[in-house]
This record gives C-alpha cells, structure tokens and sequence, in this order.
C-alpha cells in the first residue's frame, strides 16, 4: 500500500476516537508523530499494530518511535489490504491509502462497534468516512467526514483506478450535439457528494481536465469508453451549454443520476449525502446512503444502482 503522512492528521484521529487499552491496526504506516499519539492514546494497556509496505519508511519510522521510547506498537512489512488477522479483532482501524470500496478482510477484523476511518477513492471522487461496524461480520455504518483531499491508491488498486489515455483522438470525428442546461452543471461536476454518487451509479466513467478556452480557466470533461461518447459544459452569455461528443445517451443517463441523487437528498433542507450504509454479500459490496444522522429524516436512496456499481468493480479487492 502507498504509504505517505496523512494529510488530515488531527481531524482523523478525532473521528477515530481512540481510548486507553484499545487494539489499534494502522494500515499504510503513516507518520512516526501519528503513531506516536495513537500508542500514547492507548496507553501501556494497548497495542497499535501497524503495516507497511516500503522497508525503508517502515525501518525510518520504527527507529523514530524507539528514540521516543514507544513500546507498544508492533511493525510488520506487507500489504494492508490483507490486514493482519493475526492480532484481531481490532477496536480501531485507520487506512492511509485509498480504495475503490471497503476490503471486507477490513471488517472481518473489526471487532462489532469498532471504528474504521479510511478514504474511498474512484474515479470521478474522493471521500473520507468514519464506518461503525454491526453486530454481523460484514456490515456496518457510518458518515462520509467533510474532509477534502485523497489519500495515495493502494498499490494492488492502481490497475482498477487509472484513467484510460485521453479521449480526444477518439472523439476527434465524432459529431457533436449542444444543449441548453436548467442546471448548473459546472458547479454539480466539482460537487463531491454527487460526483461520488454518480461513479457509483456509472463507475466506467473517467474525469479528465482540459482547457475551456478562457485564460487560466479549465473544463471538467467526462468519459465514457463503453458510450464512447464524452460530456463538457461551457457558460455562454450566462447561459450553460452542455455539449456532448458521441452517443447523446451519456447526457440522458448523467441527467437521470443527478435526479436520483436529488430523491436520495433530504427534502426538507436539501442537505448532501452525509451518511452510509453497507453490507457484503459473498464478494459483492452493497451500499447505500441516506441523510437520518443529519437531519433526522432518514430519506432512504434507491440502492440497485449502487449495488450494481460495486458489484462491477468487485475485482478492484
């Protein structure tokens, strides 16, 4: 797994809301300072169980928690994704690489109650959560954190995540189709909480930056390799200008989402997806979210669509 400092140490370790005697498993060795604080929360009585994949940042960072005098973190060099079932179950799990959706090894490991943070990258967005595991041994639930950013991909997901080689050649001598948008269509593509939506919903599609034309200004275009088709936005005179390359269909099918999203939103305050629910069944990852730890609602999203999406890139564990 990449391994680098996280980028959100404090906000982190907040919502992993360690205490004294826990069993921690740190995946993707982050800082020796972040490992420093999670063992000093744990106390004497508690065990931090950290994996790394890189010798040289794993040996860096264990010769600085010995010069501290740290005692209770125990290092092995492999590959998180895995886990370490040895030392399980764990009351806390903490990941510093991205992934496509939860390892079910992850849940598998935690003990019922325990607390993972960790951060799920795709291809179109990036969110941090903070999951509670249930009482079975792969289900849990929990809220996406208002945190912006990514941590690096998981080396074993690279494959899945990377983008294919730019569209333009391909849709070179495509005909291109324009249409006036109700919607604000550039400010929905730099919206994490549908852009995740979305590549839930359509995980074949890839985001790409290109330039709009105007000085120091860059357009957001989507990809569609099975639609071969692509999807862009320009605003003219006020007025937002959808164009689309190839099948006129990706802009149907992007327009649909965007309503599905609004029904999976709280009709009352109209408020983003902040919450989340999943469940594996066999290798296939099931998740759904809805808005009741926000606002109270608890207005529950169509979750096919999401099911198929996961399962499509069940592969990517």
């Amino acid at each position: 797994m990449a391994l680098f400092p996280a980028p959100h140490d404090a906000a982190l370790l907040a919502a992993l809301d360690v205490h004294p005697g826990q069993r921690v498993l740190e995946i993707g060795m982050g800082s020796a300072d972040t490992t420093a604080r999670i063992a000093s929360l744990i106390g004497d009585n508690g065990l931090v169980v950290s994996l790394a994949l890189h010798e040289e940042m794993a040996y860096l960072t264990c010769r600085s928690l010995e010069e501290r005098g740290v005692q209770n973190v125990s290092a092995y060099r492999m590959d998180g994704v895995s886990g370490y079932p040895a030392q399980a179950p764990y009351d806390r799990i903490i990941a510093y690489g991205s992934v496509c959706k939860v390892p079910l090894t992850w849940l598998e490991q935690l003990a019922p109650g325990g607390v993972l943070v960790g951060n799920l990258s795709g291809n179109l967005a990036s969110v941090f959560l903070r999951l509670i595991k249930g009482k079975g041994q792969t289900s849990g639930r929990g809220i996406f954190l208002p945190l912006e950013g990514h941590f690096p991909v998981a080396l074993d997901h690279v494959t899945t995540l990377t983008s294919p080689s730019s569209p333009e050649e391909v849709l070179a001598h495509m005909p291109v189709q324009e249409y006036v948008a109700t919607l604000d269509v550039p400010s929905l593509l730099k919206n994490e909480a549908f852009l995740f939506f979305l590549q839930c919903e359509m995980p074949q599609l890839r985001r790409y930056w290109r330039d709009s034309g105007a000085s120091d200004a860059r357009n957001i275009l989507l990809f569609d390799p099975v639609l071969n088709a692509s999807f862009s936005s320009e605003t003219r005179d006020d007025t937002c200008i959808v164009r689309v390359s190839g099948d006129p269909a990706l802009w149907e099918q992007i327009e649909r989402c965007y309503y599905r999203w609004q029904q999976a939103r709280c009709g009352c305050c109209r408020c983003d997806i902040l919450s989340f629910a999943i469940l594996y069944l066999g290798s296939i990852c099931l998740m759904t979210w809805y808005n009741s730890l926000f606002c109270g609602t608890g207005r529950g999203l169509r979750a096919a669509g999401c099911a198929i999406a996961l399962r499509a890139r069940r592969d990517c564990i």
